[in-house]
C-alpha cells in the first residue's frame, strides 16, 4: 500500500517581528528598529490569537520570535509557553546583549527550544562599532556561553560586509570553538536602514559562499548555511554534493513567512510586500488568497532565473530581485551564473510512499517535514528505489546527517 505526500505547500517557518524596539542601533537594520515601542504593535491578547492563526494553518511549525528586540517585549515568556504548549517550535532571534542565564532558564522552562544570536565579528572593535554599542560583542559572546551551559541550542548569525568578509574563518573558528549548532552567514539585502549600505560584489559574493562550502568540510559537526545567497545550492552541485545533500534556496512565500509588528504579513522579512494583515484577515486565508505568494509559488521566473537549470531548486533571491529591480519574480541580480538558453529542468516526479513509512514521516516535526521529504525522495531517485519505505528511512538515518531529523520510534519509545 502506498500513500503519496500531502502535507506540501504550508509556512513551516514564520519569524515574527515582535516588537520595532531595540537597544542597538545597527546601520543594517532591515526593520528600521527605534529605542521605543510603537503604539500599532499588536497587544499580547492580539498575538496570542496569532499563535493560534499559526497552529490552525501550520501545526508544528517554527516560530522564530525577532525584532527588534524580542526580549524587551515584556509578554515574551507568555507567547513562548503559549506556541509550545499549542505543538509549535518556538525559538528566539536576538542580538544576546540581554540574553543572560536567569533570562535563558526562565525561556527555557516557558519552552523556548533555541536561539539565533547575532555576531559580526571575531573580535570586540567592528561589532561594537557595527551595532552601536560599546561592549555588545562581549555581551553577545556571553550569551552564547550561557547557552552552551545550560543546554539551549544556539547558531551564530553573521551580517557579512566587505569589512569583516576577511575574517569568515575566524568567524566560524569562534562559532565552533564555543559550540553553535550552526553557523549562518547573512548577505545583505538592501532594504530598511541597510538600503543605503553599498552590498558586497558579485565576485565577493561568490568568493563568501565558496568560502563557506570549504569551510563546511572543515567543521562538519557544525552546520554552515547562507541565507539570501540561495545559489549557494547551484555552488554546491557544481562542486559534487548530490541532490539529496543540496541546501533548500529560497523559501520567501513558499514554505516562510513573515509577520511585522502591527500585523502586516510579508513573504519574508527582507521582502517589504504586504500581503494581508491579520488584524483584518486570517492567516490561511492570506496564505490561500494572495496573489503575490500565489506568483511566488507558481515559480514562473523571468530573466536568467526563467532558464537557469538550478532554479527549482535555488529560486533566485526574489527580495534582492525586487530591492534591485522592482520585480520579484526577476532574476537575482547578485548571481554571476550565466545559464545556457533552453536548459531550465522541471522538478522532479514524486515518489510513492509505502503507508508505514508515510504515517512515521508524519511525526516529524513541521518546521522540517518538507525538507526532510524532500531529502528522502532525492535519496530514493538516486538509487532507483521505486518507493519510499521504512528500510528506505533506515539508510537514510544511518548514512546521511539528515538522518538524525527523522521520526524511527512510535511516541511512546
Amino acid at each position: 500500500m502506498t500513500n503519496s505526500p500531502g502535507n506540501y505547500g504550508v509556512p513551516t517557518l514564520i519569524s515574527w517581528n515582535l516588537t520595532r524596539q531595540c537597544n542597538l542601533r545597527c546601520p543594517h537594520c532591515y526593520l528600521d528598529a527605534t529605542p521605543t515601542p510603537e503604539e500599532s504593535e499588536l497587544s499580547p491578547e492580539e498575538a496570542l490569537r496569532v499563535i493560534d492563526q499559526i497552529v490552525e494553518l501550520s501545526p508544528g511549525a517554527m516560530v522564530v520570535f525577532s525584532g527588534g528586540e524580542p526580549l524587551l517585549r515584556p509578554d515574551l515568556p507568555q507567547l513562548i509557553r503559549h506556541a509550545s504548549g499549542k505543538g509549535l517550535m518556538p525559538v528566539l532571534g536576538t542580538n544576546g546583549t540581554l540574553l543572560d542565564g536567569p533570562m535563558i532558564e526562565a525561556l527555557v522552562a516557558c519552552g523556548l527550544m533555541g536561539a539565533g544570536i547575532s555576531l559580526d565579528s571575531p573580535t570586540p572593535d567592528y561589532h561594537d562599532s557595527f551595532r552601536g554599542m560599546k561592549g555588545a560583542w562581549q555581551g553577545t559572546v556571553n550569551a552564547m556561553e550561557g547557552c552552551r551551559r545550560l543546554g539551549l541550542p544556539y547558531q551564530v548569525q553573521t551580517s557579512l560586509s566587505r569589512e569583516n568578509l576577511p575574517y569568515l574563518e575566524d568567524m566560524v573558528k569562534l562559532s565552533n570553538q564555543t559550540g553553535a549548532a550552526a553557523f549562518n552567514l547573512f548577505f545583505l539585502v538592501c532594504t530598511g536602514r541597510g538600503e543605503s549600505l553599498t552590498d558586497i560584489t558579485p565576485q565577493e559574493y561568490e568568493q563568501a559562499l565558496n568560502a563557506l562550502a570549504t569551510l563546511q568540510g572543515d567543521f562538519p559537526a557544525m552546520m554552515l548555511r547562507a541565507r539570501c545567497a540561495p545559489h549557494f545550492t547551484r555552488l554546491l552541485a557544481e562542486r559534487g554534493i548530490s541532490e539529496a545533500e543540496l541546501p533548500v534556496g529560497c523559501l520567501a512565500g513558499s514554505g516562510y513567512l513573515r509577520l511585522t509588528p502591527n500585523g502586516e504579513v510579508t513573504p519574508c522579512p527582507y521582502l517589504p510586500l504586504p500581503v494581508g494583515n491579520l488584524r483584518h484577515q486570517g492567516l490561511a486565508q492570506i496564505w490561500t488568497d494572495s496573489p503575490v505568494l500565489k506568483e511566488l509559488r507558481a515559480e514562473q521566473w523571468r530573466g536568467r532565473c526563467g532558464i537557469c537549470s538550478f532554479a527549482t531548486r535555488c529560486r533566485g533571491c526574489r527580495a534582492r530581485a525586487f530591492a534591485l529591480s522592482g520585480d520579484y519574480l526577476g532574476e537575482d541580480p547578485w548571481c554571476t551564473y550565466q545559464p545556457p538558453e533552453g536548459k531550465r529542468d522541471h522538478r522532479p516526479a514524486r515518489i510513492p510512499w509505502q503507508e508505514e513509512a508515510w504515517q512515521r514521516m508524519q511525526r516529524a516535526p513541521g518546521f522540517i517535514r518538507e525538507r526532510v521529504i524532500a531529502h528522502i525522495e532525492a535519496y530514493a531517485r538516486e538509487r532507483g528505489y521505486p518507493e519510499v519505505t521504512v528500510q528506505v528511512m533506515e539508510e537514510v538515518r544511518g548514512k546521511s546527517p539528515h538522518g538524525r531529523m527523522l521520526p524511527f520510534r512510535h511516541p511512546q519509545h
